[in-house]
């Protein structure tokens, strides 16, 4: 029986045998260019996802692939050794965000709401459900969001800022420097915000939003 692993890793080596990216590879089969993301791999509750029966074979018929040299692939993916298992992480509401979290912005022990995710290599992230409509059009009621407290932020990115006062800014970053951070937090009609690093407790970097 072909398994949820082999199946994505047979995708990913038709990709790099014909020189593309899973983006490109969804893209030239007709598909929505995310459609085999890695983002896309698991459902916002750790749950696995399949690629359709019709995205494979648009994909075959796109690469002018043989199902039979396809299911060979996903066979000898299946006879390696399985991937690690997926990070869980604490998932935390924007209330406990503001309350919740200590001075270094690392989640209480007692977080008790969880979920797994791919590919994450930072072992101090988190999760942050959005809640209410104060953050769009950048993200709903309801996204989650993969926040990471060690990546580098860079002008442009997406960030989480606690301040002191136990404020919680989330925009696109515009400027940094060794005295202030400045954001322009998401919301329709904002302007960028000034805040010196003295009155940050902690920032995160927004890796991944599920949406």
């Amino acid at each position: 029986m072909l398994t949820h692993h082999a199946l994505w890793t047979a995708l990913d080596r038709l990709a790099e045998d014909h020189g593309l990216s899973p983006s490109a590879l969804a893209k030239k089969a007709g598909l929505d260019p995310t459609t085999f993301n890695p983002s896309k791999r698991f459902g916002r509750d750790g749950k696995p996802r399949w690629p359709t029966t019709e995205s494979l074979s648009k994909v075959l018929q796109a690469t002018d692939t043989r199902p039979e040299h396809f299911l060979q692939q996903a066979a000898e993916a299946m006879a390696e050794p399985p991937p690690p298992p997926q990070p869980i992480l604490p998932l935390v509401s924007q209330d406990q965000a503001r309350n919740g979290l200590d001075a270094a912005g690392n989640t209480p022990n007692g977080t008790q709401d969880a979920i797994a995710f791919p590919d994450l290599r930072d072992p101090d992230a988190w999760a942050l459900e959005i809640h209410g409509d104060a953050c769009l059009p950048a993200y709903r009621d309801g996204d989650r969001l993969i926040l990471s407290p060690n990546a580098t932020a860079r002008r442009g990115d997406r960030v989480v800022i606690y301040t002191r006062d136990k404020s919680l800014v989330m925009g696109e970053l515009t400027r940094t420097t060794a005295t202030r951070m400045v954001v322009q937090p998401f919301g329709a009609g904002s302007t960028d915000q000034a805040i010196d690093q003295t009155d940050i407790a902690w920032s995160a970097r927004i890796l991944w939003a599920s949406q």
